[in-house]
C-alpha cells in the first residue's frame, strides 16, 4: 500500500504525543499539589501573623474580657487579681501593653498582701475593686496592719468585698469611719466568719454632722455579715437600693447582739431610695419604744429632740419593693410592718420560726420575750395592710407559726402565693427540744386559719410544698381563689 509508511509515521507521532500528554499531566498535577501546599502554608502564616499583628486597642479589649470577674469567681477561690499578672508573662509585647494599661490592675486582693503593692502602683488613678478573703493567698503577711494602705486607696474604691477576722475588719472599719469621702464606691460587702465578741463594737462611733454631704454619694448595695449598722459611719445614703443583713445568733437572742432596732431605724431613715431589704437569719433586738400617738408624724419628720433617745416613730420606705426575713417570730411579724411602713412593697418572702418563739426585747438591761411592747400607746386591734403586695412566699417551721403570723395582716391585691414547710428546720428544732428528730409532714391548715381575710379574688398562682393535703381544706381554699390560673403542688401527700 502506498500510504502504509505515512500511517505508521502518524501513529508513532500520536503515541509520542500521548506519552508527552501523560507526562505533562503528571507534572501539572504536581504543580497543582505544590500550589495548594503553598496556599495552605501562606494561610497558616497569615493566621499566625494575625495573632501577633493585632492592634493594641483590640488586644487590650480582649485582655479586659479576660480579667473580668464576679463574686462567684471570688467565692470559688479563683485568684482573680492574678489574671493581669499572667498576661504580662506571655511575651514582651503583651507585657508592655499590660503594664501600661492601669485599668487591667483594678482588682486589688489584699489576701496576698504585701504582694498587692505593685498592683496598687500599676492601677494609678483607676477606680479599684478591693477584696479580701478568709483564706490567705501565697505571700500573705499576718502581722501587718492594712489601715494606712487602705486609706491611700479609699477615694478610688469602686467596690469593697471584704471577709476577714475581727482584727483585719478593724482596719477597714477605721478607714470607713475616718471621715473620708468615697465618691466612687457602689458596692460594700463586709463579713466576719466567726465573731468572738459580738457585743463589742470594732470601730469608734463617728459623730453625725447635719448638713454635711454624703460620704457614700453613689453607694447602691450593702451586704453585712456579723457587722452592725452602728459600726458604719452615720451618713446619708441617697443612692442605696439594696441592703442585706446577716447577723445570726443562737436563740434566744442575747444582749451581745449588735443588730438592734435602734440602729436599724436610724440607718433606714437615711436610705430614701431603698428598694430591697433582706434579714438573713437575723432578727433585730428590740431596744426602743414606738410612739403611735397622732401628734408624732408617721414619716419621722419630727426634729431629733422631739422624742427621747429610746423612742422612735414609725418610718416609711416609699420605694421598697422587696423584703425577705429569715427567721421571723410568727406572732410578732406584723409589728415590724407597723414600725416600718412599706407602701410600695410588691414581693414578701418570709421564713417563720416555730410558733412559740417571740421577738426579744432589751429594755433597762433586761432581756425578755416581747409582750405588748414596743408600741406606746398600745395598739389594741392592729391591722397591717400591704395594699400593693403581689407576691407572698411563706415557709413555716410548724403549723402554729403559720396560723399566727398573718392574723393581723391583709393583702388585698395578692396575685402569687407560696406556702411551704421547712422540713429540715423543723427536724432541727424538734431535735433540739426533745432530743429526737420529728419527720412527720404537717397537715396544711385551712385558708381561714392562716389568713385574716381568706378571700383572694385576684390570686392567679398558688404553690404548695411539703404538706399533707386534706381534700376538704383544699377544696375550700380553692373556692376563695376564683381567679386562680396556675396550681403547683410539690412533694405533698394526701388527696
Amino acid at each position: 500500500m502506498p500510504h502504509r509508511g505515512a500511517l505508521q509515521t502518524i501513529d508513532a507521532q500520536l503515541e509520542s504525543l500521548a506519552a508527552q500528554e501523560t507526562q505533562h499531566r503528571d507534572g501539572l498535577r504536581r504543580i497543582q499539589q505544590r500550589r495548594e501546599l503553598l496556599i495552605a502554608q501562606r494561610t497558616m502564616i497569615e493566621r499566625r501573623r494575625t495573632i501577633y499583628s493585632l492592634p493594641t486597642e483590640v488586644l487590650l479589649h480582649v485582655f479586659h474580657f479576660f480579667v473580668q470577674w464576679d463574686e462567684d469567681d471570688w467565692q470559688e477561690g479563683d485568684e482573680i487579681d492574678w489574671r493581669a499578672m499572667a498576661l504580662s508573662h506571655v511575651c514582651s509585647t503583651w507585657r508592655a501593653a499590660v503594664l501600661n494599661t492601669s485599668s487591667l490592675w483594678a482588682c486589688l486582693d489584699f489576701s496576698r498582701y504585701p504582694a498587692v503593692r505593685p498592683m496598687i502602683a500599676r492601677s494609678k488613678e483607676q477606680p479599684v475593686d478591693v477584696v479580701h478573703g478568709i483564706k490567705p493567698l501565697p505571700g500573705y503577711k499576718h502581722d501587718i496592719r492594712f489601715e494606712t494602705v487602705l486609706r491611700s486607696t479609699a477615694p478610688r474604691w469602686r467596690s469593697l468585698l471584704w471577709e476577714s477576722t475581727e482584727l483585719r475588719m478593724t482596719d477597714v472599719l477605721f478607714v470607713l469611719n475616718s471621715g473620708t469621702s468615697f465618691p466612687r464606691l457602689r458596692g460594700l460587702e463586709l463579713g466576719i466568719e466567726k465573731r468572738t465578741l459580738p457585743g463589742v463594737p470594732l470601730s469608734p462611733q463617728s459623730a453625725l454632722h447635719p448638713g454635711k454631704s454624703s460620704l457614700f454619694p453613689r453607694l447602691e448595695r450593702i451586704c453585712l455579715s456579723s457587722i452592725s449598722l452602728s459600726e458604719l459611719p452615720p451618713t446619708d445614703l441617697p443612692c442605696l437600693r439594696s441592703l442585706t443583713l446577716h447577723f445570726p445568733s443562737k436563740y434566744p437572742s442575747t444582749r451581745a447582739n449588735l443588730f438592734r432596732m435602734s440602729s436599724l431605724h436610724t440607718f433606714l431613715s437615711r436610705t430614701p431610695q431603698l428598694e430591697s431589704l433582706v434579714f438573713s437569719d437575723s432578727t433585730p433586738l428590740m431596744d426602743v419604744f414606738v410612739r403611735t400617738d397622732p401628734k408624732h408624724t408617721v414619716d419621722g419628720s419630727d426634729p431629733p429632740f422631739a422624742l427621747p433617745s429610746n423612742q422612735i416613730v414609725p418610718l416609711t420606705l416609699p420605694y421598697l419593693r422587696r423584703f425577705e426575713w429569715s427567721h421571723a417570730p410568727p406572732r410578732d411579724l406584723w409589728r415590724l410592718f407597723a414600725m416600718i411602713n412599706m407602701p410600695a412593697l410588691k414581693e414578701l418572702e418570709v421564713y417563720l420560726d416555730p410558733g412559740e418563739r417571740r421577738w426579744y426585747t432589751f429594755y433597762a438591761s433586761i432581756l425578755e420575750p416581747m409582750g405588748d411592747e414596743p408600741f406606746s400607746p398600745r395598739l389594741l386591734h392592729p391591722v397591717v395592710r400591704l395594699d400593693q403586695l403581689e407576691d407572698l412566699a411563706v415557709f413555716a417551721t410548724d403549723v402554729d407559726g403559720l396560723c399566727t403570723a398573718f392574723r393581723s395582716m391583709e393583702f388585698p391585691k395578692l396575685k402569687k402565693l407560696t406556702l411551704g414547710n421547712l422540713v429540715q428546720r423543723a427536724i432541727k428544732v424538734s431535735k433540739a427540744v426533745s432530743g429526737k428528730p420529728v419527720v412527720a409532714t404537717p397537715i396544711l391548715p385551712s385558708q381561714e386559719a392562716i389568713f385574716r381575710e381568706p378571700r383572694m379574688a385576684e390570686l392567679t398562682h398558688l404553690t404548695l410544698s411539703q404538706f399533707r393535703l386534706d381534700r376538704t381544706s383544699i377544696s375550700t381554699m380553692l373556692a376563695y381563689m376564683q381567679g386562680l390560673q396556675n396550681l403547683t403542688v410539690e412533694s405533698c401527700r394526701g388527696m
